[in-house]
Formats: C-alpha cells, sequence, structure tokens
C-alpha cells in the first residue's frame, strides 16, 4: 500500500510558478492543489486541509494578506505557511510574521532551498497533528475510563480530572483544576503518611511507576472515607524528561 502523500497548496496567480514547484517536487511524496487567488485557495484549504501553504502576497480577487486574514495563523495552528513573492518589503515582512506566516522563500527561488523547507516544515507540522491528535484521543479516555484519573504537571497542579476522579474526590471540574494535587486529593497511608507528596516525590527521584501503599485512604471533600488503589507514572515527552504525572486510582475491591 502506498504511503498518504502529504498535501501542499500553491496559491499564485500565475500558473507557471505552480507547474515550477510541481515539477521539482515530483519525486516526493507530496499532493500539491492549485488556487490562482486567494478565494479560490480559501475553499481549497477548507477542503483539504494542507500540512503547507506556499502563498504569493499579489494576486487579484483576494490577495495574499486577505487570504492570511481568514485562516487565522497562530503558533498551534496545524498548517505552515511559505510566502513566496518577489515584491516584498520590511513592512510587508513583518505584516506577514505578525499575520502567523511559518517563512519567506524569495521569487525566483532555489529549488534546494525549497525543496529544505518544505521538508521540515511538513515534518514540523505532521509531528504536532500527531501530538493533538494523541491529546485528544487522552482526553477522551480522560472521560470515558471507569478508573479515576488525574493528570498533572511537573509543580503539582492538576491539568486534568476524569468523572470518576470528580465522584472519588467530591471535587468537581472547576474546582479541581488548577489546585495543587495534596488539596484535592486527601489520601494518607497506613501509616498516616501524605500520599500526595510522597507519590511526586517517588516520582521525581526514580522518574518510574509507582504504585498506592496498601490501606491507603482517601477522604473527599465531604468528609467520607474510602480504601483505594492505585499508582503514579510519569509523562515524558523525550528521554529522561518528565512532562507531567498521571494518577489512576479506584475504590479498593
Amino acid at each position: 500500500m502506498l504511503a498518504k502523500q502529504d498535501k501542499i497548496l500553491v496559491i499564485d496567480d500565475e500558473e507557471i510558478i505552480f507547474n515550477s514547484i510541481n515539477l521539482n517536487l515530483s519525486k516526493d511524496n507530496y499532493q500539491l492543489y492549485y488556487a490562482p487567488n486567494g478565494k479560490e485557495g480559501l475553499k481549497l484549504f477548507e477542503k483539504e486541509f494542507p500540512l503547507l501553504v506556499i502563498l504569493d502576497l499579489r494576486m487579484p480577487v483576494m490577495d495574499g494578506f486577505q487570504f492570511l486574514a481568514n485562516i487565522d495563523l497562530t503558533p498551534s495552528s496545524l498548517c505552515a505557511v511559505i510566502v513566496h513573492t518577489g515584491y516584498s518589503n520590511d513592512e510587508d515582512i513583518a505584516k506577514c510574521f505578525n499575520m502567523g506566516v511559518t517563512a519567506f522563500l524569495p521569487k525566483p527561488y532555489n529549488v534546494y532551498e525549497l525543496k529544505g523547507m518544505v521538508k521540515n516544515y511538513i515534518h514540523m507540522k505532521k509531528t504536532q497533528r500527531q501530538l493533538t491528535l494523541q491529546k485528544e484521543r487522552h482526553n477522551l479516555n480522560l472521560l470515558t475510563i471507569e478508573d479515576g484519573v488525574i493528570s498533572l504537571n511537573t509543580k503539582g497542579d492538576i491539568i486534568a480530572i476524569n468523572r470518576a476522579a470528580r465522584i472519588l474526590t467530591g471535587y468537581s471540574f472547576k474546582q479541581a483544576i488548577g489546585q495543587k494535587f495534596f488539596q484535592v486529593f486527601n489520601a494518607i497511608t497506613e501509616k498516616g503518611e501524605p500520599l500526595p507528596g510522597l507519590l511526586l516525590q517517588q516520582i521525581q527521584e526514580s522518574g518510574q511507576l509507582t504504585k498506592f501503599p496498601s490501606g491507603t485512604l482517601l477522604t473527599d471533600k465531604n468528609g467520607k472515607h474510602r480504601v483505594v488503589d492505585g499508582l503514579a507514572a510519569p509523562i515524558y515527552i523525550r528521554t529522561n524528561i518528565i512532562d507531567g504525572i498521571e494518577i489512576v486510582f479506584r475504590q479498593h475491591a
């Protein structure tokens, strides 16, 4: 089975520019689309959701600036935009970067510069899309999993809490988000040690999954006590770099 082609949208009123770019990228695994102005480009952009747009600034009907205003780029946008123009000044360049443009490619372009830019920005946005999808799946799991799940940042602040965890702790989503873990998860070991601080310390020191001690007692916001089982696991963004901690727990059977 052929790998899925990465989509690139070229918006330029000179079709010869598209033909040139298409020819030079023809041996790479890209699917190119062409629009002669921003208005047609906007339709294709919304339909095809490309990873990369190569955009001219001076065009009839809708120019590049108007196109950029319509797509509202931010650093978290899942598409990169390279402005490809022969007519730019410092004011235009500053305006484009303020509107979220990723890079500039002058006309006439250098083939190797074009290929390098396309490869790098396609890879960057593919990675960003994959991370966004993983985050969405993770959030969906938080909503549906039967165990209580609390996600923390490295400072011990709660950044996510699912329905089961809200029931077990007695805290609403609004009450829990942004609070310190120990403020919401009021649990002690059989020895009377506060569990939140113990878990965070062990995770930071070992960087490994840590189980709750047997007999851990959780007291919810309303004063109800229940014995719980659970574990804490580090979340890594790169090797040896902890980005957060996930707490998974349930009432002891």
